[in-house]
């Protein structure tokens, strides 16, 4: 008992030792190496923090537009009409007769013109009135601001994302241009919807000016009949096929009243590959950062090593035994006598 007591005693007591002793080779490299190890320390982490974003990045944007569909009640399916061929109440209510169809943003107009925004930014944009009450589908979220309110001729909610590409606020001044010139419209609102992908990324962006505000700005911006659309978002059930949807609305529509169209998954596959750049590039430069830490400890744990082969050479050539040691020579290993 006391034997087996002893020789634990002495497998502890080398094990703290042998930490130690550790612990001081440790620190004694540190402060040899200030330098490697800083740059080490670093590095990894600089990995590690662009390994998190990217793998952020990633999870975020892939569920930004799932739950903004969901907030903003967003449709299934939009319609693009051709405004010659098909009236804005004919397309209203034919689509949204169509079986498999929960509930329509009814017919939309829309006009597409330029716009100026900031020192001689221009960009073709989509003008719409904001939708009443009534419309429960696609509406779009106000992010910062208000909603244009019905009377406001020069008011527009403007998209969160061209406001954020070109630097605009709510308050600024953006210009639309028209037959006499500019005319300016104050930036009340900023506003997300989930009818396309991010601006940049998808073009044209979409703005809206105050309910029953249109008419009048139409001759002010007398638009030609390329520069009108219709738009009709479908909510559909559960149950309902795309494509079934799609035929039974060419069959009571007009022929060649359709001109373009998409649904909602094409809309989340567009919105999930604008960030997939941002996600690779990250992860690129985490990975170099990884490496660079990799050649660096190795560079560290190389130079450590030749100096303890330098240090094990000058004991040796002193006359000491290393591991040549023996319970003979236990004693005098700890300063005993």
């Amino acid at each position: 008992m006391r034997g087996r007591f002893f020789r634990g005693w002495y497998s502890w007591s080398c094990k703290e030792a042998k930490m130690h002793a550790i612990t001081i080779q440790i620190s004694a490299n540190l402060r040899s190496h200030k330098l490697q190890s800083l740059l080490v320390f670093v590095t990894l982490l600089a990995a590690a923090t662009l390994l998190t974003l990217a793998l952020i990045t990633f999870r975020t944007a892939r569920g930004t537009y799932d739950r903004l569909f969901e907030r903003t009640r967003g449709a299934h399916v939009w319609i693009y009409l051709d405004p010659r061929r098909v009236t804005v109440e004919q397309a209203a209510q034919s689509l949204a007769d169509l079986s498999g169809v929960e509930a329509t943003t009814g017919a939309i107009r829309s006009f597409s013109r330029p716009f100026y925004i900031g020192e001689g930014s221009t960009l073709g944009q989509e003008l719409r009135e904001w939708p009443d009450e009534a419309v429960t589908v696609a509406r779009p979220l106000i992010v910062a601001g208000r909603v244009p309110e019905a009377g406001e001729r020069d008011a527009i909610a403007l998209d969160r994302n061209v406001a954020a590409f070109y630097n605009v606020d709510v308050g600024d001044t953006v210009d639309v241009m028209t037959p006499n010139g500019r005319h300016p419209l104050t930036v009340v609102g900023l506003q997300v919807n989930a009818i396309h992908c991010p601006f940049p990324s998808c073009q044209p962006a979409r703005d809206y000016v105050a309910p029953g505000t249109l008419a009048d700005l139409e001759a002010l911006l007398a638009p030609t009949p390329d520069m009108e659309t219709l738009a009709v978002g479908l909510r559909l059930g559960e149950q309902a096929n795309v494509k079934a949807v799609l035929q039974a609305a060419e069959e009571a529509l007009p022929s060649g009243a359709i001109y373009s169209w998409w649904d909602w998954k094409e809309v989340r596959r567009h919105c999930d590959e604008s960030v997939i750049l941002q996600t690779v590039l990250f992860t690129a430069f985490s990975i170099v950062a990884g490496l660079a830490a990799g050649l660096l400890i190795a560079n560290v744990i190389g130079e450590a090593v030749r100096a303890q082969t330098r240090q094990l050479g000058l004991l040796k050539a002193v006359g000491s035994r290393g591991g040549n040691w023996s319970w003979s020579t236990w004693p005098s290993t700890w300063g005993w006598r």
